[in-house]
């Protein structure tokens, strides 16, 4: 609970998420993207998704990404498995600890790299089945503000 009032306060004061840095007034200026390199993986193994952000306006925008342990938490990640809705582990059994705050540009009409990310972080992917995948994020620092909705992306963990 510690950590998520302190990245609320990031978000706050160093504005998190993404920011319009030479036009204002337009959202849903971007789009989120979800891919993996294959669609199963064995129990146990890292399962890797890439997330591609993707600057749709005729303007450039600033991005802000605070990133912990390799994972960028400007998203929320939204994964549905076998039994239903699964909840991220807690900040303590992932040892949870703001490591980078960076800001970037992404320019007109193009796309920033891609961010990858080991799901079984987050989340206890240890039963077989079939798992829905998705990320957000808010379409600037506003807490009002839209929430953009990725793909999904559909994987299969096998024993």
């Amino acid at each position: 609970m510690k950590f998520r009032s302190l990245v609320l306060i990031v978000s706050v004061f160093c504005g998190l998420g993404l920011s319009q840095s030479t036009h204002q007034g337009a959202t849903h200026e971007f789009a989120l993207h979800i891919s993996s390199s294959k669609a199963a993986f064995h129990v146990g193994e890292p399962v890797q998704i890439s997330i591609k952000l993707s600057n749709m306006s005729d303007h450039d925008l600033a991005v802000t990404s605070v990133t912990s342990q390799g994972i960028d938490m400007a998203y929320q990640y939204h994964v549905k498995g076998p039994t239903g809705d699964l909840t991220e582990k807690s900040d303590q059994s992932r040892g949870k600890v703001i490591q980078h705050l960076l800001t970037k540009t992404i320019a007109a009409n193009e796309s920033g790299p891609d961010q990858e990310v080991v799901l079984n972080r987050l989340f206890d992917l240890q039963q077989p089945g079939r798992y829905v995948v998705s990320v957000s994020r808010r379409a600037s620092p506003d807490n009002n503000a839209d929430v953009i909705q990725s793909n999904e992306l559909t994987i299969t963990l096998v024993q």
